[in-house]
């Protein structure tokens, strides 16, 4: 039986037409990763899109290359066809109209007539051979893109890799290790296996950036010898390690550094259950000149800021009587688990609802809900 590996490494040879897919709330590893497998199968003449769902682009990532080509949404999966037998009677004229939502065909044979059967209705294939999920624990996280088109994910191939313990294993291959930094170092690997010589410079570029996000510029735990010896190998096909680090991390915006600075003057931490949570409102959005955007990258920034904290949540006082709440946490944690009383959206990462009450009411109720849950989780 071939292995993971090998599997793959088939399933991407025999597709002519692939679709790589991240989540909505993209991290900075996703995205690179992402950009890597494009320009990789690019390389091979393989017809490939990218899509995120809501895409909009970070401004630490505008340095990558090719991330104009990502799309925020699918579009033409399947075509529908409507067959006519015109053996007998030659069609003279062919017309179209749309009236109360309905689109009307006009079929004017030369000679004799068109009887309905004459008429068959056919079932194309979808656009896409093959899907790639990458850095995806679950098809909730990929957002619009699942919800608006779930038959498509369970007729198409799918490969899911990923190096989350929490992944839900919903490929027909599942390429999950938990014990890799990141998912750049595992396509790092597959990508070697296929065709070890097209790994250019754009595609280590990619690579490292995902790697150097995904570890926090080598500051994680996860990090080892066979991590440094990969950036290295990066680094020797043209990565630039000065110009990843420069954008990722020395970079910010000063907007988005005001808001952080708000969100960290009201930071209350629960140091047993590892949590830290603040409140901003409408007003520091303005006074800072950030908007929600930027709410991940604060978020992370807590995160690692502090090495007790491995959940963060944000109360976002849009009006008074609306808060929208933001739960981050680690891979340690699910978010949307710790929120499932509030119907949150989003992932095992980042989840957001929304609560109709004062920020005073919210604030507590919140803290006291996922507490609980974290009662039943930690020793």
């Amino acid at each position: 039986m071939l292995s993971q590996k090998n599997q793959i490494t088939e399933k991407i040879r025999e597709a002519k037409n692939i679709l790589l897919l991240s989540k909505e709330h993209y991290s900075g590893d996703d995205i690179a990763t992402l950009l890597a497998w494009h320009i990789f199968l690019n390389q091979q003449g393989k017809q490939n899109d990218m899509v995120i769902g809501n895409f909009e682009l970070k401004s630490q990532y505008k340095f990558l290359p090719n991330t104009t080509n990502i799309k925020n949404g699918l579009q033409r999966l399947k075509k529908f066809t409507i067959a006519v037998d015109i053996s007998q009677s030659k069609l003279d004229d062919f017309t179209y109209d749309i009236k109360d939502q309905e689109l009307l065909l006009y079929l004017t044979p030369g000679k004799g007539f068109i009887n309905h059967q004459d008429i068959r209705f056919k079932d194309t294939n979808f656009k896409y051979d093959l899907i790639i999920c990458l850095g995806v624990q679950e098809y909730e996280a990929l957002g619009i893109i699942h919800n608006d088109h779930a038959d498509f994910f369970y007729q198409v191939p799918l490969i899911n890799i990923d190096n989350n313990h929490q992944n839900e294993q919903f490929g027909n291959i599942n390429e999950v290790d938990i014990t890799k930094t990141s998912i750049a170092e595992m396509s790092y690997d597959i990508m070697q296996q296929i065709n070890p010589d097209i790994i250019n410079k754009d595609i280590a570029q990619c690579l490292l950036t995902g790697l150097i996000d995904a570890t926090k510029s080598f500051k994680t735990s996860t990090v080892n010898p066979q991590t440094l010896h990969l950036a290295s190998d990066l680094i020797n096909h043209g990565a630039d390690r000065k110009q990843i680090i420069d954008q990722l991390f020395n970079t910010k915006s000063v907007s988005m550094l005001k808001l952080w600075g708000r969100v960290l003057a009201r930071l209350k931490m629960d140091n047993r259950y590892k949590l830290a949570w603040s409140a901003i409102n409408q007003n520091d959005f303005i006074r800072s000149g950030a908007n929600e955007i930027d709410m991940p990258g604060v978020i992370e920034e807590i995160i690692m800021t502090s090495q007790a904290t491995e959940i963060a949540i944000i109360f976002n006082a849009q009006e008074y009587n609306r808060v929208k709440v933001y739960v981050y946490s680690s891979k340690s944690f699910d978010s949307q688990f710790l929120a499932n009383a509030y119907e949150a959206t989003g992932n095992k990462q980042l989840a957001e609802f929304i609560i109709n009450k004062p920020i005073e009411e919210v604030e507590p109720e919140v803290i006291n809900s996922i507490t609980k849950k974290l009662d039943n989780i930690l020793p």
